[in-house]
């Protein structure tokens, strides 16, 4: 099973992972993010309008 770092160290309510001795670690979220923007070469972020204010 693969999960973030976030949810591996207990986050959002999955405190059993935290427990989880016999980890195997490939890649940490934040390598993970840089290797994909290297390998990618250029990043143009712009807004997207996915997220909407409800009232």
């Amino acid at each position: 099973m693969m999960v973030n770092n976030y949810m591996a160290g207990g986050g959002d309510g999955y405190a059993i992972l935290a427990e989880v001795t016999n980890r195997t670690i490939e890649v940490v979220d934040l390598d993970a993010l840089v290797n994909y923007i290297e390998a990618k070469g250029e990043v143009n972020p712009q807004i997207e309008g996915r997220i909407t204010k409800v009232n």
